[in-house]
């Protein structure tokens, strides 16, 4: 995939990942985060 399509992807914006919308993103990376370790 381009660079530049890989940044348009919700889930580098910090605006996204802080807002009420973001939170299953937050959730779910607090839950898999670990698994990967």
């Amino acid at each position: 995939m381009p660079k530049n399509v890989e940044k348009d992807r919700f889930y580098y914006h910090e605006d996204f990942l802080g807002s009420p919308d973001g939170r299953a993103v937050r959730i779910l990376s607090e839950y898999f985060g670990p698994l990967r370790r």
